[in-house]
């Protein structure tokens, strides 16, 4: 039970035989006097002060191994934590890119519709305007022409009405 618990102190020591020569070497690699200790068969007696320091060189030994190791396990989980985050910040973000896509698409297509619309009435106000005048000229020309016809006329009634004077005399 000895070596089990203090091996971590000084690993050296351990695996030199049996477990009465393995506990020898751990008292002399830790410098213990031997006034501090008695070995028996199967137990060592060790001072209370010398059991203190032990424990205290053990916690602090496994104490730095336990923050090592603690360590190494919360930054582990900070970085599976910081790529998780990343891919649903990735997926959102791949979701705003297609919606505003969605959206771009729809607004030039609503854009497209409205000025073939605008572009259609003007079309058809220049067409509404050529065809009147059109109307407008060939109105005129209509016009034109009754009044060349009734001048016409007039003059071939002065013209008769001469002619009709010249028989009379």
């Amino acid at each position: 039970e000895f070596v089990g618990t203090f091996s971590c102190i000084c690993p050296q020591a351990v695996g030199a035989g049996d477990q009465r020569a393995q506990c020898m070497a751990m008292v002399q690699s830790m410098k213990i006097d031997a006034k501090q200790f008695r070995l028996g068969k199967t137990m060592i007696l060790l001072k209370r002060e010398v059991v203190d320091n032990m424990e205290r060189m053990r916690a602090k030994l496994l104490g730095g191994r336990a923050v090592t190791l603690q360590t190494s396990v919360r930054n582990f989980l900070a970085k599976m934590e910081l790529r998780k985050k990343r891919d649903v910040r990735r997926k959102y973000l791949g979701c705003v890119h297609l919606q505003s896509s969605f959206r771009r698409t729809l607004t030039r297509a609503k854009y497209v519709r409205m000025l073939q619309a605008v572009r259609m009435q003007e079309r058809r106000k220049e067409e509404e305007e050529q065809k009147k005048k059109q109307e407008a000229s060939g109105a005129q020309a209509a016009q034109r022409q009754a009044e060349s016809q009734v001048a016409q006329n007039s003059r071939a009634a002065v013209l008769q009405g001469l002619g009709d004077d010249d028989d009379s005399e």
